[in-house]
């Protein structure tokens, strides 16, 4: 096992090389046809390569008869890179007029989550930047209205938009920029409202998890199921991994409640493991209660319940290796979330919910055990971590905490770390009260040094 896990480790690491000498969407390979949907009337089309590639549209002037410019057209993304959405690049056809207005935009490709974003490329969206330029407010704090339930997607679009146009405007329009520095805009109130709901989820949960608090474990579940998943839309997932795998998360300033999010998954993760899991995730609530539906329920033998454990690993494998090689691909596609929350999506996506929220009424954690990326990533994190659960020598091997573990992480009394949830089930079911917060060295973590 350990030589397959080396073997799969050193292929990922030089496919991830290789990616950084991948070039990303070129202008030279844009369709004609693409360009000739934005001008329409153009009898011809050229092409330039500096300072970027861009084409250039003429038409015939009806009163003379000769070849005059119509417009421009270019990508985003060869003119600002590094304006990312909230999985990666989003690939914008855009096409101005001599003048710099916005004559029309298209989108190619993205790497969004389709159930949140597929609005962007819908020609009624895109219709409310016809005609804007340079000098307009082009922001969804603006002239532009964001998709419902994918703000950083919307404004991702909106920046690469500007951006280029500023640039274009100033490079081939020889227009000179009225504002060349990007504005810091700091989160507005219900911002900065969100971002502390956050840190009190996150404080609670760390407070409830040392103390055994099970009630306000439940109440803090609850909450972020309400919060974080039905309000907005967030969880810990496969495509935000590829997206930081790839260096393609959005900025800061365009993202900066995403970037607190996954600061404190990961600061957590290192501190105590699964926190996440086991105490925030909108996903696992549901599942849990799921299976306080039904009066009986499915016990998996050990064996089978480890080896099934091992799916999610090569799932993980599987989707990051996929996205290095194909910028396309969408790893929200073998994820559940999107449509749990949305109720849009695939055919593929909306039965592989319904299987799984079917399996969760009679195996516990269906979903986290065996399919979970994010988990899978979050158990190979938390192998780091500086604290674990673990019994001590009043251990009367009776296995309560075996048979009341939720993900059959227990065996003989020995604690699997990296597939722990934290819940604490089994340090409130001891009898002997001898599963307690170790650090590394198997310290009890209230106690002190002596």
């Amino acid at each position: 096992m350990k030589r397959l896990f080396s073997f799969f480790l050193v292929l990922f690491l030089v496919i991830a090389a290789l990616w950084h000498y991948r070039e990303v969407g070129s202008g030279a390979n844009l369709n004609l046809e693409t360009v000739r949907q934005i001008f329409p009337a153009a009898v011809k089309i050229g092409y330039k390569k500096d300072p970027f590639p861009y084409h250039i549209a003429y038409r015939l002037d009806p009163k003379t008869g000769e070849e005059i410019i119509e417009g421009y057209a270019f990508l985003t993304t060869d003119v600002v890179p590094e304006v990312k959405g909230y999985a990666g690049p989003i690939v914008i056809l855009a096409g101005v007029d001599p003048e710099g207005k916005i004559q029309g935009l298209k989108v190619l490709a993205h790497q969004e989550t389709a159930s949140y974003a597929d609005g962007i490329t819908h020609d009624g969206w895109l219709k409310q930047f016809i005609g804007l330029g340079p000098d307009s407010d082009i922001s969804v704090e603006g002239e532009i209205d964001a998709i419902s339930s994918a703000t950083v997607t919307s404004r991702a679009v909106c920046r690469a938009v500007k951006e280029s146009l500023a640039i274009v405007s100033e490079k081939i329009l020889s227009r000179p920029l009225t504002n060349p520095k990007r504005p810091f805009v700091p989160p507005g109130v219900q911002g900065i409202w969100e971002m502390a709901a956050l840190g009190i989820l996150f404080a609670a949960s760390v407070l409830a998890y040392l103390f055994s608090w099970k009630r306000v474990r439940t109440v803090i579940l609850l909450a972020a199921f309400l919060f974080l998943g039905l309000k907005l839309k967030l969880l810990f997932s496969g495509v935000q991994l590829a997206a930081l795998l790839k260096g393609q998360l959005p900025s800061w300033d365009l993202a900066p409640f995403l970037w607190v999010f996954l600061a404190l998954v990961f600061v957590t993760t290192l501190l105590f493991g699964r926190l996440y899991c086991g105490f925030l995730c909108p996903f696992g609530f549901i599942q849990e209660w799921l299976y306080k539906i039904l009066p009986w329920f499915v016990v998996v033998k050990s064996e089978k319940d480890r080896a099934m454990k091992s799916a999610k690993y090569y799932l993980l494998w599987f989707c990051l290796v996929l996205s290095l090689l194909y910028p396309v691909f969408q790893v929200d596609r073998f994820e559940p979330f999107a449509v749990m929350f949305t109720w849009k999506g695939t055919s593929w996506v909306v039965c592989f919910l319904l299987t799984v929220l079917g399996f969760s009424l009679l195996i516990e954690r269906f979903y986290c055990r065996y399919f979970c990326m994010a988990g899978a990533f979050l158990s190979l994190l938390g192998k780091f971590s500086l604290t674990r659960l673990g019994s001590g020598e009043k251990c009367l091997q009776c296995h309560a905490c075996d048979e009341v573990c939720p993900v059959q992480a227990i065996q003989n009394a020995e604690i699997r770390t990296d597939e722990c949830l934290l819940c604490n089930q089994c340090k409130i079911e001891c009898p002997e009260q001898d599963i307690r917060i170790q650090r590394r060295n198997g310290r009890d973590f209230f106690q002190k040094k002596t």
